[in-house]
């Protein structure tokens, strides 16, 4: 019995060491990535990968890229966040505000708080469908898809910089 469970032992350690291969692909501006500075990357619900680089956002569908450059007056191009609905909207956070993509096209959230007009360092969705977004000096921002709400250190926050969010495994959010 030793034996056949030291072979047993033996040929499931290889079966995991054969199955932790892992291939790796550099993509940049020359494959037609908007911009060699990746600032964050998100993979939707379709598979897509979404780079958010200083100077536009890029989608790769494996094969290529399909770039955007956001006009002047719809937001900045710089793209620090990206975060996504279940139903596939995404929301792309720059430094004129959050943008939002939806059937193919986007658009700036309206009514957005000036507030959120300037630098964002963090933005998740949680598992009830709202977009939090971590503001620098205003506090914790939540968007349930019509309007914003506001959280900061009049109601309950340490502080009104908030600098990162994070989801535990049960759902919990973590400021």
């Amino acid at each position: 019995y030793l034996f056949l469970f030291a072979l047993l032992f033996l040929f499931l350690f290889v079966i995991n060491l054969n199955a932790q291969v892992v291939i790796h692909k550099n993509l940049n501006i020359e494959d037609g990535l908007v911009y060699s500075q990746v600032l964050f990357i998100h993979e939707d619900q379709q598979g897509y990968m979404w780079f958010g680089t200083s100077s536009g956002i890029s989608r790769w569908d494996g094969i290529s890229f399909k770039n955007f450059i956001l006009p002047e007056d719809l937001s900045d191009n710089n793209c620090k966040w990206i975060a996504e609905f279940p139903n596939g909207t995404l929301f792309f956070s720059t430094r004129k505000g959050i943008v939002e993509y939806k059937n193919d096209k986007f658009t700036k959230i309206p009514n957005t708080p000036p507030q959120l007009n300037h630098w964002i360092h963090s933005m998740m969705v949680s598992d009830d469908n709202r977009l939090f977004i971590a503001a620098d000096t205003s506090g914790l921002w939540i968007y349930d898809g019509q309007s914003f709400s506001n959280i900061s250190s009049k109601n309950g926050l340490p502080s009104n910089s908030v600098q990162a969010l994070a989801k535990g495994s049960k759902g919990q959010m973590y400021i």
